[in-house]
This record gives structure tokens, C-alpha cells and sequence, in this order.
């Protein structure tokens, strides 16, 4: 996974969560589809995808061997352990912008 975060991904923001997460639920800056990956002792844990629901940063994704669901961020390093969280965008490819214009 890190690999493909790495080649295709610009890591956006790192948060300490070790505090709680208001920064993150509240982050304007954040967009809709960015890839939120939850970090415990420097491990990725848990990846999800950033959703947007009434001014607060959700996180759409799949718990165990549950369906999909959307949680906040507090829940998921809660249940992870986590003590970071890590913000990755995709990076438009210089093909595809070329395209369009």
C-alpha cells in the first residue's frame, strides 16, 4: 500500500491523535476522496477514504469482516490504536491534464 501512496499520492497532512481529533473532524483544507491512513507505532493499520457529511470529515471503510461503513476519525483510531493519521491526494497525471485542456 505504501507504494502506491508513494507513486501516486501527495501526503497532504499528518495529525497526532494522540490528543483526540478535532483537528482532523473540522479541516476545511481536507477533500472530498482523500485517502486517510490510520498509523500505530509507525505501522499502517487501517486506510479509508475521506467523506464530507454536514461540515464534518468522515471516513468510509471496511471494519473486519463487516460491509462498509462511515465512522468518524475518533472511532476508528480508538479501535486501531492509532497514535497518527496521514492525509494522501491523488496526484493528477500529466497525460490526463494535457487531455482536457
Amino acid at each position: 500500500m505504501q507504494v502506491v501512496l508513494d507513486s501516486f499520492y501527495a501526503e497532504i497532512r499528518t495529525y497526532d491523535v494522540s490528543q483526540g481529533c478535532a483537528t482532523f473532524d473540522s479541516d476545511s483544507a481536507l477533500r472530498e476522496d482523500d485517502v486517510i491512513c490510520i498509523f500505530e507505532s509507525g505501522l499502517m493499520t487501517h486506510v479509508g477514504k475521506l467523506k464530507k457529511s454536514e461540515g464534518e470529515n468522515q471516513v468510509l471503510s471496511k471494519i473486519g469482516l463487516g460491509r462498509i461503513v462511515r465512522s468518524n476519525l475518533g472511532f476508528l483510531t480508538r479501535s486501531y490504536s492509532a497514535d497518527a493519521v496521514t492525509v494522501y491526494r491523488l496526484i493528477p497525471r500529466e497525460r490526463e491534464r494535457a487531455s482536457k485542456n
